[in-house]
């Protein structure tokens, strides 16, 4: 993280939906992904994503990370192996209230967002 915590924590959490996206390709079905992730304003929308692929879902703050520090690991397991996954599900711009530029993005329902 550097010196502009917004446009950081945005970044890292593009990065771990397109770490996910990449993930969705290889992983079998039952499989685990494991992300460190920052509580950011866009935490709960990765959370909601996470979910949508994997039978459960664990969030856990190791002890030895500092109590200021916004890191934490989630732990995915059980990927649901979709036939196809709606491009929507993985796409920042709809995942995420705001885009690189900060625009907002009005009302972006997720649940019109389905995998198929």
């Amino acid at each position: 993280m550097g010196q502009s915590w917004l446009q950081d924590a945005y970044t890292q959490s593009d990065l771990t939906l397109k770490a996910l996206k990449l993930a969705t390709e290889f992983l079998v079905e039952g499989g685990i992904f494991l992300s460190k992730v920052f509580r950011s304003k866009d935490y709960n929308a990765l959370l909601w994503v996470f979910n949508q692929l994997f039978k459960s879902v664990e969030v856990t703050k190791p002890s030895s990370s500092r109590n200021e520090s916004a890191e934490i690991y989630v732990m995915c397991r059980g990927f649901l192996s979709p036939k196809r996954i709606d491009p929507k599900l993985l796409d920042p711009r709809t995942v995420f209230m705001e885009v690189e530029s900060g625009e907002k993005i009005p009302n972006i329902f997720m649940s019109d967002v389905r995998l198929l």
